[in-house]
């Protein structure tokens, strides 16, 4: 039997303790273009499931069919690759209107940029990238950005910065950003992106000891195996040395044997 409670680094796990509601609320939110949910910031500290939620809520909205969802990664060339991640998602029938824009190139290759090299600067990465949100807009196609981790460097503020000014422009376009409370602290205090103070925050934080309890016995349960209360409440109060779920779905599924 595979675990259900294994983690899989950042992957949503089988079993997703306690976080439906939040899945639901952001993913309904974001489909409302006056909602303050358009940019969220979910905090938290490491290990409370930001990455898994993240992830979750990706999916869900890649599966309606008038979105279209980026992942970006804290690194250099966020523009290019924002650009780059929409023609390489785009349904054919979209991609062949981004090929009609000046300055791209569309191939079996991938995406080629009609500009020099040291031609390509911000403000042509922002014209593309303005042209590319028209024909997205254009076809009804909403455009949703996420950054896990995020790093508080020149290049994520720039682009930041940029988004801002997309909003303002009434462009399709979302935002939600994982990060330690530090580093968003950070960037909202930036002189530039003072704005990220008026965006919906969501924090996470560990999961309660009762909503543990009872995805153990409801999942044990669906497997045949039972286990007295006593044994639940033991499991719950197991001390950090063993604090993850999956290490008990292991013992009960004969892997490990422990003694009461």
């Amino acid at each position: 039997m595979n675990n259900p409670f294994n983690p899989s680094f950042g992957k949503v796990p089988n079993i997703f303790l306690d976080r439906t509601h939040a899945v639901t609320k952001l993913s309904n939110e974001l489909q409302d273009p006056n909602s303050p949910y358009q940019t969220t910031l979910i905090y938290g500290v490491r290990g409370v499931g930001k990455t898994s939620l993240l992830t979750d809520i990706g999916n869900k909205m890649s599966a309606k069919k008038n979105w279209l969802v980026v992942n970006l990664a804290t690194n250099y060339n966020v523009l290019q690759t924002l650009i780059d991640s929409i023609c390489q998602k785009s349904s054919p029938e979209i991609k062949k209107l981004l090929d009609k824009i000046e300055g791209i190139k569309l191939s079996a290759f991938g995406i080629q940029f009609e500009y020099r090299l040291q031609e390509l600067t911000e403000t042509n990465y922002q014209i593309l990238l303005e042209n590319i949100l028209d024909k997205l807009q254009a076809k009804n196609i909403s455009l949703l950005v996420t950054i896990d981790e995020v790093d508080p460097t020149p290049e994520i503020k720039n682009f930041i910065s940029l988004y801002q000014l997309l909003i303002r422009e009434n462009y399709q376009i979302s935002l939600i950003m994982t990060g330690l409370p530090n580093k968003l602290s950070e960037l909202q205090n930036d002189d530039v992106l003072t704005f990220l103070l008026r965006s919906a925050r969501m924090q996470l934080s560990s999961l309660d000891l009762l909503s543990i309890k009872h995805s153990y016995q409801d999942t044990f349960a669906k497997k045949g195996i039972a286990i007295s209360d006593d044994v639940l409440v033991a499991m719950v109060k197991k001390p950090r040395d063993m604090p993850i779920l999956f290490n008990y779905w292991d013992i009960y599924c004969g892997k490990l044997l422990i003694k009461r």
